[in-house]
């Protein structure tokens, strides 16, 4: 199944991504800095379109944390989107 990473998956335009990659079936990687925020999107996407979501609290001004945080993932995925 293809991977997309969704970076700032919270705002508006992130949202909407997610929802059409999800529409597609996609598994998805959201990120941003509002955890609570990114448990009711994955719990809706989930519900809705019964994808894989897994979400990660990350800040993509904190420059220092880029490399740690793609290094985490244990797959990279195919798309990577900022929002």
């Amino acid at each position: 199944m293809k991977k997309v990473l969704i970076l700032a998956a919270t705002s508006d335009i992130g949202k909407y991504i997610a929802t059409s990659f999800a529409m597609r079936g996609y598994s998805l990687l959201l990120t941003s800095t509002d955890k609570n925020s990114l448990q009711h999107i994955m719990s809706e996407l989930q519900t809705k379109y019964n994808v894989s979501v897994e979400t990660f609290q990350f800040d993509i001004t904190a420059y220092n944390s880029h490399k740690p945080f793609l290094e985490s993932l244990f797959e990279f995925p195919e798309i990577v989107i900022c929002c």
